[in-house]
């Protein structure tokens, strides 16, 4: 039996920031059972880590719309934390150009490169939502917001562009279900400010990530 309870959370990145989103319905039997330490995960309402459990790699499409540059980016990205967990956690599969995609609930996982940010969030540069059903993601969408953001993967050519792969890092690590850190460094500090490189994945980074993979 389900108790019927869904929940919402989103992660968004600023200038500095990164955003989450979360679909639950847990089991009732999990109530009394299920409070263990966050471990830097993102927390269902009785305390339970939410990640992808069992069901990885997590396959990611990646918008078309993406250049080859970021797209290396990406799986840069990626392979760090595939790297760090000595196995693969992550898998990109990147769309031919004829697919036109949005992202939506639709059990897909993807990497979307959008033009259409809404202007009242232009300070956002990227978004990640989370969708899960008690302690176990079903979904994630990943949002780069290519509309007010210019952004490197090796050389700026302005003071005003953002690293791809610190972004992507930092966003993969809230697909696989980790929230924003505390401590400093890691690639879970909520901020990334732009011209700055931060995509080295920190010993506390693999600290959290054992806890669930």
């Amino acid at each position: 039996m389900r108790t019927g309870l869904f929940g919402l959370l989103i992660f968004f990145a600023l200038i500095s920031t990164s955003c989450q989103e979360r679909l639950e319905s847990p089991e009732e039997s999990s109530i009394g059972s299920a409070a263990e330490d966050d471990c830097g995960f993102v927390q269902n309402s009785y305390g339970a880590r939410v990640s992808w459990k069992n069901k990885i790699p997590v396959s990611v499409q990646v918008d078309p719309l993406m250049n080859d540059e970021f797209f290396n980016a990406a799986t840069r990205a990626a392979d760090r934390w595939n790297s760090l967990a000595g196995k693969k956690l992550i898998v990109l599969e990147r769309l031919p150009p004829t697919d036109v995609v949005s992202p939506s609930q639709d059990l897909t996982t993807g990497l979307y490169w959008r033009t259409d940010w809404a202007a009242e969030k232009s300070n956002q540069q990227a978004v990640t939502t989370l969708f899960y059903r008690g302690n176990s993601i079903n979904e994630a969408d990943v949002k780069v917001n290519a509309k007010d953001f210019l952004f490197y993967s090796k050389d700026p050519n302005s003071n005003q562009e953002v690293h791809m792969e610190s972004l992507l890092v930092h966003e993969f690590g809230h697909l696989l279900g980790l929230k924003h850190s505390t401590v400093w460094p890691t690639v879970m500090w909520s901020t990334l400010a732009s011209n700055t490189v931060r995509d080295v994945i920190s010993e506390k980074d693999l600290k959290s990530l054992k806890c669930e993979y």
